[in-house]
């Protein structure tokens, strides 16, 4: 069997630089890609965060977009906000720092640094103060990725030592105070998930009492009191704790309402539910999809949602369940890794709205109907369309009855096409219709496979979300189980509907995607290739090596102690040596997450049982590949091997 050489790689990586110097060439040093919105109060500005690339070999730069939706003006500035806010009418972001940016130039006019990074923050009624959760520095390196800025002697130790993590921290900044700008929160042992202001003095947390990333997974609902002289021996009074081992996201409230997503999840980020509203009688706003954000507005709900592979959007007085009105209802989604919006007072609802065909733009979303205030797409982005295919919603039937929901995007031409199958991480998530089918911060290459006639299939498999709670949970406790069916009939039904060839089948996906695949290429042979990424291959091993422990303990429904037979039954690792597909296998040695040693097992019990592998570390990436040049090099490669395996 001819194998993935260097000539191979040397060829496609100038096939992909052609690509990219097409699509992406026209719109270098602009902002196209954007990922969050949050929109002023009185609706007269409106910022997005998103990226622009620099060129293939450089690490994009981080943009932030400001527009005028009455005058239309448009200011793009360079920022590398993790988190933005409206505080009045100037706009805070925050990473390493915290800057103010005022009207009309929107530069930077003043700038505290931060003892940590960013991750929320949350303007104070009286529009004066913002509090920050802060993500603090893992200084004493309890895991075993390095710092990648570490400046020390080559030759020297590095050295691990057993100190407890530490928690995410509350702080406020007062700019009008300059003695004294910030002031740390007492919190007490709570690590610190996200915030909202109830008044001027109480601030709602999802919180844990767990340090650390794998505490997010045991989450309550409290207030903390900001005013010390207020405050009980436990800072924190819990109000609400999730229904079973359930996670909580996205908190708003003001002094009438607690409220927040909750829902089954696998990764932070990606909670899908239900509405909660929070207190001594907590109960359930129904609006009718699951929910993937909310945000408040007086006494009004903003939400955004999925109803199977539709995204939907609307707003809810939620004393009052029937005035739930829905604004949006469609094929296209929002961009960011789930469907985001901003609201202003007047209840307008402000999206960054895209599809497979629509590169994403700005648009405001009322009653009146939807007004495009900018676009993002440029002519390479015209020119990707022309080879790109077309998108299409799948529906099947898995073996015990269920209908599984997936997209699939076709090349030009008649089919039967080779096809890729793209598993989605999670494994509670869900594939939509987004801009080139990106997946989460990663760039989209199902339009560059197109233009080489491969089609790619994306299927959204029991456990991804959309589909309502307990579609969700049917995963947990069953990874790599019914799942597997789900995937396999779909893969059936494509072949039936004449656009999948049954003989020309690949398999790829990151992080849980890349253990499925894994896993499938080792226990079927219906494969001619397999790309693995980010996967968690042993779970005895990942358990201990990952930052999020926990994650195992609820979708194994184990403990690694007392189940080790039952984690390693579930590890693609240990069907590896059956293995007789070409698995190509990559992952980010700064990958907390699944840390690469992961990858580098599946590599070697697939070497040494006589496979075909090539394993390929990137030293400055972490969970998937998502930045440049290293996005370059891993499209090669997998362009290379999907062409050798497919189409031989």
């Amino acid at each position: 069997m001819h194998v993935v050489g260097t000539a191979d790689h040397e060829q496609a990586l100038s096939e992909v630089l052609a690509w990219f110097d097409r699509t992406e060439g026209p719109s270098v040093g602009v902002m196209t890609r954007v990922s969050a919105v949050s929109a002023r109060n009185d609706g007269e500005a409106v910022a997005v965060v998103g990226t622009a690339l620099r060129s293939t070999s450089e690490r994009m730069e981080r943009r932030i977009r400001i527009v005028s939706p009455r005058t239309g003006d448009v200011h793009d500035v360079v920022d590398d906000a993790t988190a933005i806010a409206w505080v009045g009418e100037s706009l805070v972001t925050a990473s390493r720092s915290v800057r103010m940016r005022v009207a009309p130039t929107w530069e930077d006019q003043s700038t505290w640094d931060l003892g940590g990074t960013a991750e929320q923050l949350s303007p104070a009624p009286d529009s004066r103060r913002v509090a920050i959760v802060l993500g603090p520095h893992q200084t004493d390196s309890w895991d075993p990725a390095p710092v990648p800025e570490r400046d020390r002697d080559s030759y020297a130790a590095n050295v691990y030592r057993s100190g407890a993590e530490q928690t995410r921290e509350l702080w406020i900044l007062d700019p009008g105070n300059l003695d004294a700008p910030f002031t740390k929160v007492d919190c007490g042992a709570w690590n610190i998930w996200e915030c909202a202001w109830i008044d001027n003095n109480r601030v709602a947390v999802i919180a844990s009492a767990l340090a650390g990333e794998t505490g997010w997974y045991y989450p309550v609902v409290g207030v903390i009191n900001t005013n010390p002289h207020q405050q009980h021996a436990d800072p924190l009074e819990v109000i609400y704790r999730p229904r079973g081992t359930t996670q909580l996201a996205n908190i708003v409230a003001n002094e009438g309402l607690v409220a927040i997503v909750e829902g089954i999840s696998s990764d932070r980020g990606l909670t899908v539910g239900q509405i909660v509203i929070a207190g001594d009688k907590p109960r359930v706003l129904d609006v009718g999809a699951e929910v993937t954000h909310i945000t408040l507005r007086g006494t009004a709900l903003g939400w955004a949602g999925l109803r199977g592979l539709r995204t939907v959007a609307g707003t809810v007085i939620p004393h009052t369940d029937s005035s739930n009105v829905t604004l949006f209802d469609g094929n296209e989604t929002f961009s960011g890794i789930l469907p985001t919006i901003g609201m202003d007072d007047s209840l307008a609802i402000y999206a960054l709205v895209e599809s497979y065909t629509m590169a994403p733009r700005l648009e405001k979303i009322d009653r009146g109907g939807r007004v495009i205030l900018t676009d993002f797409a440029h002519n390479g982005a015209r020119s990707l369309l022309g080879t790109a295919g077309t998108c299409q919603d799948v529906r099947w039937q898995a073996p015990d009855g269920r209908q599984i929901e997936g997209l699939v995007v076709l090349p030009d031409g008649p089919g039967p096409h080779p096809m890729l199958m793209i598993v989605h991480g999670g494994p509670v998530a869900a594939w939509r219709e987004r801009w080139g089918m990106q997946n989460v911060n990663r760039h989209p290459y199902a339009g560059l496979l197109a233009e080489h006639g491969v089609a790619t299939f994306y299927p959204n498999p029991r456990g991804s979300v959309g589909r309502g709670q307990e579609f969700t949970e049917l995963v947990r406790g069953d990874m790599f189980g019914a799942d597997v069916h789900d995937l396999l009939t779909g893969i059936d039904h494509l072949v039936e509907l004449g656009f999948a060839d049954r003989e020309r089948v690949g398999v790829t996906g990151n992080s849980y995607g890349g253990s499925m695949s894994a896993w499938l290429s080792s226990t079927t042979n219906r494969f001619s290739v397999a790309i693995v990424t980010s996967p968690a291959s042993d779970l005895v091993s990942q358990h201990h090596l990952s930052n999020i422990p926990s994650f195992d303990e609820l979708f194994v429904s184990g403990r690694v102690e007392t189940d080790s037979h039952r984690y390693y039954e579930h590890s693609p690792l240990s069907r590896a040596h059956l293995s007789d597909t070409p698995t190509l296998i990559t992952a980010g040695e700064l990958d907390k997450c699944t840390p690469p040693s992961q990858a580098v097992e599946l590599h070697q019990a697939i070497r040494r049982s006589g496979g075909t592998t090539e394993l390929v570390l990137y030293p400055r990436q972490a969970h998937g590949i998502a930045d440049f040049p290293e996005t370059v090099d891993f499209l090669a490669r997998m362009l290379s091997w999907t062409k050798l395996y497919l189409f031989s």
